[in-house]
């Protein structure tokens, strides 16, 4: 925990030498957005500071160290401003830090040791719209195409309230191998989506229905290129049908990430959930110790769950689960 304590140490002071101009930067625009708030635009925002620390130790350990001890300190800044001019447009900026005391694994010295995090995770301008065309631009998640992220535009046109095409490029800030988007000159992605989303019946009964058509490149090489599918068919409050896959098309064509949920209520307190799920290597690992991470490998479930809801917050009290690795098959 000595450890621990320095590194926090570091981290502090890091934060504020680094990223104290980003956070002083975000609250001067909170508040001169405040200010602006008073002539009609509409001023959301947010300050987040969080931490926690444990240590544990195994008693039996086949790894050289019996440690697994856990420490993290992360901070968020969120601003969100609403009905900015004529046009009303929105301006939305997220920024986030996250030091892991233990998030690195140094497998030459067989350790865990400390890494930070810090990103822009959006920092976009948006002209919504309900019927023709919406522009949005800056660094942002694209959410009909499956929330891929890009530093570009979105062009979408409505044919109607509920249908909707869109066509979004630029840059792309996020790699498969990290949690953290950060700029990347030399990777693009670009892609085209239709939507089809009617929520007449408000929360209880609604249709929601996406699909795209995706590439990432880097520089000239196709990186990834898939299908995005995902359709949301609620009848009722608590019976629902979600389904959601991806389809990857290089290096052939094969499933990187499907599920399929049937949410079911059998009385006003009784449902059930049955799942099934297949993720592929993509963004998936799963560790065998404190210091080892097992091989890459997909993986395929399948889950039943029985809820009792007595007071309308689910509770399961019954759950099956099975899951295969191929790797271990």
């Amino acid at each position: 925990m000595e450890k621990m304590n320095k590194v926090a140490a570091g981290w502090f002071w890091r934060m504020t030498a680094l990223h104290g101009g980003a956070f002083a930067l975000f609250s001067g625009a909170l508040a001169l957005f405040s200010t602006a708030a008073a002539q009609g635009e509409t001023v959301y925002g947010r300050l987040t500071l969080g931490a926690y620390a444990s240590t544990e130790r195994f008693s039996d350990s086949n790894t050289e160290s019996a440690a697994n001890d856990a420490g993290v300190i992360s901070a968020r800044a969120y601003l969100r401003v609403e009905d900015l001019g004529e046009s009303k447009w929105e301006f939305i900026t997220d920024l986030r830090d996250k030091n892991d005391f233990f998030g690195n694994l140094d497998k030459e010295n067989r350790q865990l040791t400390n890494r930070n995090d810090f990103q822009l995770r959006q920092m976009s301008l948006r002209k919504p719209a309900k019927e023709g065309l919406e522009l949005e631009m800056g660094r942002f998640a694209v959410n009909d195409v499956g929330n891929v992220y890009v530093d570009g535009g979105n062009l979408t046109y409505h044919f109607t309230p509920a249908w909707k095409s869109g066509i979004f490029g630029g840059l792309n800030p996020h790699k498969d191998s990290q949690r953290y988007l950060e700029f990347d000159p030399q990777s693009t992605t670009y892609g085209v989506s239709l939507t089809f989303d009617e929520r007449a019946g408000g929360w209880d009964k609604n249709f929601y229905m996406s699909h795209a058509l995706v590439n990432e490149l880097f520089g000239t090489h196709t990186d990834r290129s898939f299908l995005f599918h995902n359709i949301i068919y609620q009848w009722t409050a608590d019976s629902r049908l979600i389904s959601l896959a991806f389809v990857d098309f290089v290096p052939n064509v094969y499933l990187q990430m499907g599920n399929l949920t049937w949410q079911q209520a059998l009385s006003q307190d009784f449902g059930f959930e049955l799942s099934a799920l297949h993720i592929d290597v993509v963004e998936y690992f799963r560790r065998q110790s404190v210091l080892d991470v097992l091989s890459p490998s997909p993986y395929t479930e399948g889950s039943l769950q029985l809820i009792y809801r007595p007071d309308r917050m689910g509770k399961t009290f019954l759950k099956i689960l099975g899951g295969q690795r191929n790797v271990d098959q």
